[in-house]
This record gives structure tokens, C-alpha cells and sequence, in this order.
């Protein structure tokens, strides 16, 4: 079982025979595994680490343990999945409020040629750059 947030108003059949689930838009539900290609039709959505507040919609024939042990698997494998991304992946320096002098360095410690820029707007523009093509790279 997966947790996933409802795009559109869902009418789900329920682990109780005789009984539907109807869930609205936008509220996080615990999904049985013949339920998760709701995601591919576009009916609902994994949440955000914003969302993970939300309270699951109650549903006919699940019982708070099952929640309880689903959630904690999850968790660990959003866990495993982060512990295994690189390191690389570090956000880059925000260059707003940053000085042509702290600029350079942020190039320097990236390794971007800055060419002829010298004014600040040119600098930031190259370090954007460079980021950008560093990124389509990684993708």
C-alpha cells in the first residue's frame, strides 16, 4: 500500500465487499496495489514532502495498524532512496544579494569559465548558464 493524494473525486472499491470509498480532490488516501495505476491515468498523484502532514482519508476495511506498519515502510524506503542519491547533488550557492567578488568565487569553486564577464549581471548570467547546461548534462 502506498499513500497518494486524489486529483479527481474517486469512487474505490473498498476491501469490505458491498462498500465503496469515495475520496475528493486533493486528500491523501492509502492506495492498495491494484489502485496505484491511478497515477498513470491521472487521478492521483504521489505527495510532497509538504504534503506528508496530511491526514489519510478513513477507508472501509483498513485498519490503523496496516496505516501505521505502510507508512513506516515508506518511509523507509523515501529513506534508502535518499541514502542513495550522490552527494553531487548538493544545491547550488544562491547567487541573489552576492557580490561580483563572491560571485567569482562561487565560479571558481564550480569550475565555470567566466570568460570576459566582469559586471555582476554578466557574471551571474555566466554562472546560470554554466548551471543550466550542468544540469541538462545530469539529466
Amino acid at each position: 500500500m502506498k499513500i497518494l493524494i486524489s486529483i479527481h473525486c474517486l469512487v474505490l472499491a473498498s476491501a469490505v465487499p458491498g462498500v465503496i470509498d469515495e475520496i475528493v480532490p486533493g486528500k491523501a488516501f492509502l492506495a492498495r496495489e491494484e489502485e496505484l495505476s491511478l497515477v498513470a491515468r491521472g487521478a492521483a498523484r504521489h505527495p510532497t514532502d509538504a504534503e506528508s502532514h496530511l491526514p489519510l482519508v478513513a477507508r472501509a476495511g483498513v485498519v490503523a495498524d496496516d496505516v501505521a506498519e505502510d507508512v513506516a515502510e515508506d518511509v523507509a524506503e523515501d529513506v534508502a532512496e535518499d541514502e542513495e542519491a550522490p552527494d553531487s547533488a548538493v544545491a547550488p550557492t544562491p547567487l541573489f544579494g552576492l557580490t561580483v567578488a563572491e560571485l567569482n568565487k562561487v565560479a571558481a569553486d564550480e569550475d565555470i569559465d567566466l570568460g570576459k564577464a566582469r559586471r555582476r549581471d554578466d557574471v551571474v548570467a555566466a554562472i546560470e548558464a554554466a548551471r543550466a547546461v550542468s544540469n541538462d548534462d545530469m539529466i
